[in-house]
């Protein structure tokens, strides 16, 4: 390994995150319901909404087409994409997109790091200029794959710099990023942290009492040189 640049993810607040789109389909409204009741159903929505129900239909296949909801077990829920929607449009207090978008991407990280990298993935999307109804982020491994592309040929440190973000934020979103890129093999998971390349280690959470990096450092390079020296 090289220089090691250690990350230490910073926590923020939920208020102090931003997320903004350009879409807008018209069905906040439906979103709204689905975003605080996971597995409901069109015509409770309606009910619940004081909405006729082919209004509310209407506005599910609205929402279904531009994969903002999926049917599941016969129920409705958000999909990522829709989770972000919410975000960025404010359909319902945060943490419930949140917790969707984290069951989304089958994480235990805590909603701060889920929110940060949300804001990352939107301001991602406005430097490609991509639609977040195309974007690749139903799944954790390819939205780390997309936020790759962008930072090109440059380290991935510089995201911050290139989306126009506050470092507090990009630093809190690096774990989630970082455990992305190790479900496809790009990163290494030591414990209580993550090496991404041959130099770049982030700290999974802001580090309390004693930190074991220079243990998994060294575990780390004892299996690297087993695998290395292993007869093929």
């Amino acid at each position: 390994m090289g220089n090691i640049i250690l990350i230490k993810p910073a926590k923020v607040d939920l208020g102090e995150l931003r997320w903004t789109c350009n879409e807008d389909l018209a069905v906040d409204d439906l979103l709204s319901f689905f975003a605080e009741n996971t597995g409901g159903t069109v015509y409770k929505a309606a009910r619940r909404l004081n909405m006729p129900f082919s209004t509310a239909y209407a506005k599910f296949q609205k929402a279904l087409r531009r994969g903002l909801l999926e049917k599941y077990e016969g129920k409705v829920r958000l999909t990522a994409r829709g989770a972000l929607y919410c975000l960025c449009k404010g359909c319902a207090p945060p943490q419930y997109p949140l917790v969707q978008l984290k069951t989304r991407w089958d994480t235990s990280a805590p909603l701060w790091q889920v929110g940060a990298l949300a804001q990352v993935v939107l301001a991602a999307l406005r430097k490609l200029g991509m639609s977040l109804y195309l974007a690749p982020i139903e799944k954790l491994c390819t939205t780390s794959s997309m936020l790759l592309l962008v930072s090109g040929r440059s380290s991935i440190l510089r995201l911050s710099e290139i989306l126009e973000i506050p470092e507090r934020i990009f630093t809190a979103a690096l774990p989630l990023f970082a455990e992305g890129l190790y479900r496809i093999g790009l990163a290494w998971d030591t414990g209580d942290h993550y090496i991404i390349g041959n130099s770049i280690v982030v700290c999974k959470a802001p580090c309390l009492g004693v930190c074991r990096l220079q243990k998994e450092l060294e575990d780390f390079r004892k299996k690297l040189e087993e695998f290395m020296t292993a007869p093929p």
